[in-house]
């Protein structure tokens, strides 16, 4: 894991003190199999079954829904909802990028590099520094001769630590005060101007023959399930989750946190919920209910396209504590948090611990 384990763990569900502070694959995917089993997720996921399309429609008194086409074992079936939310992620679908000439050498993409084997005893160009490019670019220059990446911009590099603490978790233990956006970048200053230097003493117009390049380029927003006018593109949102144009369709998980997420996942989760719940019980619906409270710049932040860049810890708490006040004054139902004692065993993790080893 790039983030550490107290950033990324859900709060009501912590992973167990004995993990290491940057969890292993294995040890992550055995943490969110616990979680679906202890809050009973298991029994509500239907795997292997792929959303064809999803369509707004009316019930014979004019309530609005969805209709629903879905694709299990061969067969096609319909549903209808009362709201769709759509969570599919935004790093699936690659943004393709073509450069002119010929390279006679080898290319892949991000999402098709699944080890070294491609960049064995190869000079490997990474275009793109995203967190992919980098673990990609590290993985490729110990199994290669030589590994560089290709930028369009100067990026700064973050170490994982700082003074021995995970540098995602710093932020958390800042004062709330402490975490506006001048002085959050006041603060990785300070910490690049130890821990890194001045990164301009690199620079010597140098250029470099290569055998590989692996474009590492980004992703972007797609929904396959949906029209396109339905979301047009980068879907306008409301508090980043609901759609304004349509009733009852919402969109968790559009953005990053600079972060660790896992407890701004849990907060938004739960604000999401009670977004849905009050959808369901009112007539003008929930996003109508929200921007009447609202005028001027207020409801410019609070209704925004929707965008894949991340920002700081302080931004996006900000925007969690409006929601929060918004949804009280509404009166929205509430989604209390319910926090579950870890039940996995010292012996579980022990296996994991085995297998890690098993696998290098």
């Amino acid at each position: 894991m790039i983030s550490s384990r107290s950033s990324t763990q859900f709060p009501d569900h912590p992973m167990p003190s004995w993990y290491p502070d940057f969890p292993s694959r294995l040890r992550t995917r055995q943490y969110l199999a616990s979680y679906a089993e202890v809050f009973g997720l298991d029994r509500h996921i239907e795997l292997d079954t792929e959303v064809l399309s999803a369509v707004p429609c009316e019930d014979r008194f004019g309530a609005p829904g969805w209709t629903v086409l879905l694709r299990a074992d061969g067969r096609q079936q319909t549903r209808r909802y009362r709201t769709v939310t759509v969570a599919n992620g935004h790093t699936w679908s690659p943004r393709r990028v073509r450069h002119p000439g010929q390279f006679s050498g080898v290319t892949t993409r991000s999402d098709e590099y699944w080890d070294a084997s491609v960049s064995e005893s190869s000079r490997v160009l990474v275009i793109g520094c995203g967190n992919t490019g980098c673990d990609i670019a590290v993985d490729a220059g110990r199994a290669g001769t030589h590994s560089s990446i290709s930028m369009r911009s100067g990026t700064w590099f973050f170490p994982k630590t700082f003074l021995g603490v995970p540098l995602s978790d710093v932020p958390t233990r800042m004062p709330a005060w402490l975490r506006l956006a001048p002085l959050e970048w006041a603060f990785g200053r300070v910490v690049l101007r130890l821990a890194v230097g001045d990164l301009r003493r690199f620079v010597d117009g140098t250029s470099a023959d290569f055998d590989v390049v692996v474009y590492a380029t980004g992703y972007r927003i797609d929904f396959p399930m949906l029209a396109p006018e339905l979301v047009d593109g980068q879907p306008v949102l409301c508090a980043r989750t609901a759609s304004p144009r349509h009733r009852g369709l919402f969109f968790p998980g559009i953005g990053q946190a600079r972060t660790g997420g896992g407890p701004l996942y849990q907060e938004a989760g739960y604000l999401c919920a009670r977004m849905i719940a009050h959808e369901a019980g009112s007539r003008r619906g929930v996003v109508e209910d929200l921007v009447s409270l609202l005028r001027g710049r207020l409801r410019s932040r609070l209704v925004r396209p929707a965008d894949t860049r991340s920002r700081g810890l302080g931004a996006i708490q900000r925007d969690l504590r409006l929601l929060t006040w918004l949804l009280d004054r509404v009166g929205a139902p509430g989604a209390e948090s319910r926090r579950a004692d870890n039940t996995q065993s010292e012996a579980d993790f022990q296996k994991i611990d085995e297998a890690d080893r098993l696998a290098g």
